[in-house]
């Protein structure tokens, strides 16, 4: 595209037949012309060395998550509480997921039948302690910071103990109420 072939019929036909093999599934759109056959480069093997702070901190920036989840429960308050880090992605990619798993340490990976793999941390230990420090020290650049000064409040109230008490718990709610798909700003 930079060559501006794209604009040529025969560049048209090289990029649809990539995004074909690049989405592993039939193409879904007006196009209805010619396809050619297309090899597409295979990245070599990954591994921990190839991981930075600052590539884990843009991939997060574009395909992690921190969420609470708060659920009722007989306990003191009446719920339970959880606070949660994770990454997503197609399946295709469980080998990077096992390489960003290896790198931080942490984590359990799970595959969904949807063919999504999700690393995710759930532990409170390892959110406080990993989690929060790692992104405090390697700041997100996207609006998805905003959701992490929301998360570090939340952990705060857990790691006090205040999540015990009613006001915690409607504390927490209305944070997680403004989180991720909940933010209007």
């Amino acid at each position: 595209m930079n060559d501006k072939k794209h604009l040529t019929e025969e560049g048209l036909i090289r990029i649809m037949s990539i995004r074909v093999k690049m989405n592993k599934k039939t193409l879904i759109t007006s196009y209805d012309g010619p396809l050619i056959d297309i090899d597409v480069p295979i990245v070599p093997s990954l591994n921990k060395s190839d991981i930075t702070s600052d590539w884990l901190t843009g991939f997060t920036d574009a395909e992690g998550c921190f969420f609470l989840n708060i659920r009722e429960n007989r306990n003191k308050t009446g719920y339970w509480v959880t606070a949660g880090f994770s990454l997503v992605q197609h399946s295709r990619d469980l080998l990077l997921f096992k390489v960003i798993q290896e790198y931080l340490g942490y984590g359990n990976l799970v595959e969904e039948k949807i063919e999504v793999v999700r690393l995710k941390v759930e532990n409170f230990k390892l959110i406080w302690e990993q989690v929060l420090p790692f992104f405090t020290n390697n700041p997100l650049q996207s609006s998805k910071k905003l959701n992490f000064n929301d998360f570090c409040s939340a952990c705060d109230i857990i790691k006090k103990k205040v999540h015990l008490t009613e006001e915690g718990i409607i504390a927490l709610k209305a944070i997680k109420s403004e989180m991720n798909t909940g933010r209007k700003d």
